[in-house]
């Protein structure tokens, strides 16, 4: 996995501008404000502020390139095997706090590993001695757009975050100096201690958690496009929720791209679901990463689809939701313009509350629901649920909000 271009020059010239700053901040410091010789102050003062203007600009620029790029290489040589190895380690994944990431990323490293071993082509390769090359390859190879952005900005994150971690530790050896020297005194040494540990910890976290989630992503998009090719990727779906007519599943590869179309751009469907506009592509892709349940945990977002003919009609599931001050799930739907007026909301309706209560074992059920939805309260109060007194005010991801609630039967 690579970042792009744009991702490469922007982490390189803004690594580049902090180390410049840091180290004109260590010349200071030890050496006092630069002051040009005399010659050299005449000649500046002919040139002319222009002039000046911009060769200090070309010099600022050419400065920040040289100290990104020394940055950039010993963070491949100090860091980056640091992260890596971490990467292979749960007990080291415990302790940057990364264990829920790096159980998924070894369960689609399994499964990648299992779809190779299962394939002709790869079957007597040595894939096992560069697993995430090989997933990158074959992402890239399969043409899927969203993932490669996704995969590509976690990865660019990770290239950013480890650059901080080294300046974050070359901060507390500088500190540590410091100390020894008796150049500072014990109390500020050791405030500026935790800082920059806190610092080194937080971005090396980040480092991994970003590293193993741009792998985890290309692994997983490689398992899908292996399996297309072989016309078996509908196994790879989890249903999460069924009903006489419907079935709630996991998201596949292309289901971005039709619910895009049905769901996500079209501003009447979108008129009282999470904002209440249409969203930008963009925009949709990155809910339907974080919100769709891609690991089948079956407490996400995912794809309903009506059982005889497979066609997707929107999205559904049950969440996480805070609005009472405690850990409850809602439940959800958002259904395209051909799915209205079927029966449909009222099916995956009562379907949710009934995973929620048996299969999950919820003692109470949310809906969330806008106050001018009139349809969505319509089916709500059909299913059993309760207007609460309460609305929760509108914010940038979500419009008004009215609480309804069902309890499960003591019987």
């Amino acid at each position: 996995m690579q970042p792009t271009i744009l991702n490469k020059v922007v982490s390189l010239f803004l690594i580049g501008g902090i180390s410049a700053l840091g180290l004109l901040a260590l010349v200071w410091r030890h050496f006092g404000p630069l002051v040009p010789p005399t010659d050299l102050t005449a000649l500046l003062q002919l040139v002319g502020g222009n002039a000046l203007a911009v060769i200090g600009g070309l010099l600022t620029i050419s400065l920040a390139a040289v100290c990104g790029t020394a940055c950039e290489s010993l963070t491949d040589i100090l860091i980056r095997p640091l992260v890596k190895a971490a990467a292979k380690s749960q007990l080291w994944s415990e302790l940057l706090r990364q264990a829920g990431t790096f159980e998924y990323h070894r369960f689609w490293s399994d499964e990648f590993t299992r779809v190779l071993s299962s394939d002709p082509t790869y079957r007597d390769m040595h894939y096992k001695e560069n697993l995430h090359g090989v997933a990158v390859g074959i992402l890239y190879g399969s043409k899927q757009p969203e993932s490669i952005s996704w995969g590509e900005s976690h990865y660019a994150t990770y290239v950013m975050a480890s650059n901080l971690a080294l300046l974050s530790g070359g901060l507390f050896i500088y500190v540590l100096y410091l100390i020894k020297s008796d150049w500072c005194t014990l109390e500020s040494g050791r405030a500026w201690l935790v800082i920059a540990f806190v610092l080194f910890y937080m971005f090396l976290s980040l480092s991994l958690d970003r590293y193993l989630y741009s792998y985890q992503t290309a692994m997983r998009q490689a398992v899908v496009a292996l399996r297309q090719s072989r016309g078996d990727a509908s196994s790879l779906a989890t249903e999460i929720i069924s009903t006489r007519q419907l079935s709630v599943r996991s998201p596949l590869p292309g289901d971005l791209d039709v619910l895009y179309e049905r769901v996500f751009s079209d501003a009447e469907v979108m008129r009282f679901a999470l904002g209440g506009r249409p969203l930008p592509r963009g925009e949709a892709g990155e809910f339907y990463e974080n919100a769709f349940d891609h690991h089948s945990t079956g407490l996400k977002l995912g794809v309903l689809v009506e059982k005889a003919t497979a066609e997707i009609l929107g999205f559904s599931g049950l969440m996480e939701c805070g609005a009472l001050g405690e850990k409850d799930y809602e439940i959800g739907f958002v259904l395209a313009r051909s799915a209205w007026h079927k029966g449909y909301a009222t099916e995956i309706g009562r379907g949710q509350l009934e995973y929620g209560f048996n299969k999950i074992g919820c003692a109470r059920l949310l809906a969330l629901v806008h106050p001018e939805n009139a349809g969505s309260i319509k089916v709500i109060k059909k299913i059993g649920m309760k207007k609460m007194d309460l609305e929760l005010p509108a914010h940038e991801k979500r419009g008004p909000r009215h609480v309804y609630v069902v309890h499960r039967s003591k019987e």
